[in-house]
């Protein structure tokens, strides 16, 4: 599978393989998707992946882990 670069999509232009992490207001003419290919392992492209995580701190005060967290669209 050869690597896509990020284009903006539109519910009309995804395909398949495109990531739909939203950009901008749905009810604005510009909104649309960021349509680069998921990174390897992950559900997104490497920026938005990176946008997606969130550091967690334990209760002990361990170092910070990173886990995804769940974002409405």
């Amino acid at each position: 599978m050869s690597k896509k670069t990020s284009k903006h999509k539109t519910i009309e232009t995804l395909e398949r393989y495109d990531r739909r992490w939203p950009i901008g207001d749905p009810r604005r003419p510009d909104f649309h998707f960021c349509g680069a290919r998921a990174a390897t392992g992950r559900p997104y492209c490497e920026v938005h992946w990176r946008a997606a995580i969130q550091p967690l701190r334990t209760r002990l005060g361990q170092e910070a882990m990173i886990v995804p967290i769940r974002r409405a669209a």
